[in-house]
């Protein structure tokens, strides 16, 4: 079975009188303090929702000169308004611009119901500006949970709590619920109020507000931005001056060494010049001489008709093409000359030679009426070449 602990917190409404409170009319709320001292708690709770209290000023209180006394109508004390109310009541007070009546609108006790708190509330002028200017101690946080709800979570006076529920609604902020906060937040303080805000609003445009409301607010982030830059002014500016001077610096090493390079590029694109240039001559000798070279053979082997790529090969792949010359000259003079017949290939036989490197040469040739067809490759390309050889 669910059981309530003692110390579990519970609230109770009721409407108060209409005589007293106008509920179409402008109200502030304030839990009174000082309720622990003396027989004040022995009074609450005796107290009633909905009861009529009365504001007493005590002038020459000597320890607040704004004081101002709450008392139930048979004159039990029920504590003092807290010292920030008391500083904007009190000239309202005097000037009659509010009533000395108010209501109590909320007790907070526990299961045994053990009163420690108790809450009135009273109507202000709807015209009347003093209230906006309350000013004192407020924290806050924003905070987004799980759920991505959006909170604004305060520590002040209850006051300063119903000025910021105000200034939300004079500026159309919409506010999805309000209440006391019970549990500490992510940054570890325990804040007095939460404000649920609508999630078509940033948490920004809340900041702004406050800031633009509070002095003490903007204060501290006056004070905030100035310590940041104190810090940056002592510690980021000097390394930052450090490292504009060591780009500085290396920069100008960069400019020389880019001129160096510069000049370097400029001689070697001559240079480059001068080389394509011996290439272009050097190509026109080599064409020249490949083209004695491929005469001379066909002259002193007129019979030999070479097949595929054979002649590139010889002119460009083989380090050293005598082997290769003296076997290709020994096919075209000596008609019996023969080889090692090839298996897979009719009337085909086959030479080994050395490029220079090492015998792994080959030469292909078969024999067909007056002229010899050759082949000159390599054994690296064996199985393609004697496929190439089948279609002939």
């Amino acid at each position: 079975m669910f059981r309530l602990r003692p110390s579990i917190l519970f609230d109770y409404f009721r409407r108060p009188k209409k005589n007293v409170l106008d509920a179409s009319k402008p109200r502030i709320n304030i839990w009174t303090a000082g309720l622990n001292y003396e027989e004040r708690k022995h009074n609450a709770k005796k107290c009633k929702l909905g009861e009529v209290v009365v504001f007493s000023r005590e002038p020459n209180n000597a320890f607040d000169p704004n004081a101002i006394h709450i008392k139930r109508q048979n004159g039990d004390s029920l504590g003092y308004v807290n010292k920030i109310g008391a500083i904007s009541l009190r000239p309202l007070l005097e000037s009659k611009a509010i009533s000395k009546y108010a209501v109590i609108t909320q007790l907070k006790c526990d299961l045994k119901k053990d009163i420690y708190g108790l809450r009135i509330s009273l109507n202000v002028p709807g015209d009347d500006d003093s209230l906006t200017d309350i000013q004192g101690p407020i924290e806050y946080l924003f905070s987004i949970s799980d759920h991505n709800n959006k909170y604004l979570l305060l520590k002040c006076e209850d006051l300063l709590f119903d000025k910021v529920l105000s200034i939300f609604d004079r500026n159309e902020i919409a506010v999805e619920k309000t209440g006391t906060s019970h549990k500490p937040s992510h940054d570890g303080k325990q804040y007095d109020w939460y404000i649920q805000i609508g999630s078509s609003h940033e948490l920004s445009q809340c900041e702004a507000l406050l800031l633009q409301h509070f002095v003490s607010i903007k204060e501290k982030a006056d004070l905030d931005f100035k310590n940041e830059y104190h810090a940056l002014e002592l510690e980021e500016i000097p390394k930052l001056q450090a490292t504009k001077e060591k780009l500085i610096a290396e920069s100008k090493e960069y400019e020389e060494l880019f001129f160096v390079l510069d000049e370097q590029k400029i001689a070697l694109e001559q240079r480059l010049r001068e080389l394509d240039s011996k290439l272009e001559k050097t190509q026109r000798q080599l064409n020249k001489y490949e083209g004695l070279f491929e005469g001379v053979l066909h002259s002193i082997m007129p019979n030999i008709r070479f097949v595929a790529n054979s002649m590139e090969l010889i002119k460009n792949e083989l380090l050293d093409y005598r082997d290769a010359i003296n076997k290709l000259y020994s096919v075209s003079s000596d008609p019996q000359k023969s080889g090692k017949p090839i298996k897979t290939l009719i009337k085909w036989y086959e030479l080994h030679f050395n490029t220079g490197n090492k015998a792994n040469g080959r030469i292909y040739f078969r024999r067909c009426n007056k002229e010899t067809e050759v082949l000159v490759s390599l054994k690296t390309r064996q199985t393609k070449d004697i496929e190439n050889l089948r279609r002939l």
